[in-house]
């Protein structure tokens, strides 16, 4: 298969594209039609691919961006709507019961997974990559940690759920990265523990734990997925949901990999969540706790 290279920025013609991509003044389905718009011949990509050659055009005309704009928001409706039926069906996962007893170790001293809900019905933890032998945290986990401020936590907290973050490095490691960063935000290790391990964070066959976002040690060394290569112990990020009933815990959700870039904000990560945003908006099963979206 031959690959398609891009000519120089600036140097690109039409002589320069690909059969597979063509010019075309074809609409895309359902897009609003631009009366009198010259400008309208856009690049429309064959089986559904797009065009990295693909520019924004340059117009003097107001009514260019405005129907264009409208095509997109009927994609971006759409998508919220998808995500919104998303949520419902994760809401409908089945809860598995935690029967294992998971030792933490805090600032304080010994702590339990139940210990981490404090006075909360859900719990939210993020799976920070911090080995026992680092010295640092990993970056892309420190980046998206960097985003976290109080109010992350008191609006969590406002929906009766709260946040920790858990890594297999020591806690006095935890504590000077801590420190360092100026975080304020809980967050436990599980050394010694096997939390990492059966929350599929940690990577180590000897441990059994050989599986990453729900792939198995096979699937991820044939393509080298997540940079796992057969064998090796390596950290992973990922984000668990656990939801209490008296003092049982349930485990109702987890993703991994791209599954948590949208962590930024308080309603992404209720939306992973058992009870989700509870709002009466949502599509939640019979009895989940629902106010009004606007109230």
């Amino acid at each position: 298969m031959t690959t398609w290279r891009a000519p120089p920025h600036g140097q690109l013609s039409r002589r320069h594209l690909p059969t597979r991509w063509r010019i075309s003044r074809r609409r895309t389905p359902n897009a609003p039609r631009a009366p009198n718009d010259a400008s309208s011949t856009q690049f429309i990509p064959q089986g559904d691919r797009l065009c990295p050659t693909q520019l924004p055009i340059l117009t003097s005309c107001r009514k260019t961006p405005g129907w264009r704009r409208k095509g997109l928001l009927e994609e971006e409706k759409r998508i919220t709507r998808e995500r919104d039926a998303v949520n419902a069906l994760r809401r409908r996962l089945p809860m598995v019961r935690v029967e294992k007893d998971y030792a933490f170790e805090g600032p304080q001293g010994a702590l339990t997974l139940r210990d981490l809900f404090g006075d909360a019905r859900q719990l939210f933890v993020g799976h920070f990559m911090f080995d026992a032998e680092w010295e640092n945290g990993c970056s892309s986990c420190t980046h998206l940690a960097d985003e976290i401020s109080p109010a992350h936590i008191r609006h969590l907290a406002d929906s009766d759920t709260a946040f920790a973050y858990v890594s297999r490095a020591p806690i006095d490691k935890i504590e000077a990265y801590k420190a360092k960063r100026g975080w304020t935000f809980p967050w436990v290790s599980s050394f010694g523990s096997d939390f990492n391990y059966d929350f599929g964070v940690t990577f180590d066959r000897e441990k059994g734990s050989v599986t990453y976002n729900y792939k198995t040690e096979a699937e991820l060394a044939e393509r080298n997925l997540y940079g796992i290569r057969s064998g090796q112990s390596s950290e992973h990020p990922g984000f668990s949901a656990f939801l209490r009933i008296d003092d049982d815990v349930f485990h109702t959700y987890s993703t991994y990999g791209r599954g948590g870039e949208t962590f930024g904000g308080s309603h992404y990560i209720l939306d992973m969540t058992g009870w989700g945003r509870q709002q009466d908006f949502e599509v939640s099963p019979e009895g989940w706790p629902q106010e009004p979206t606007y109230g």
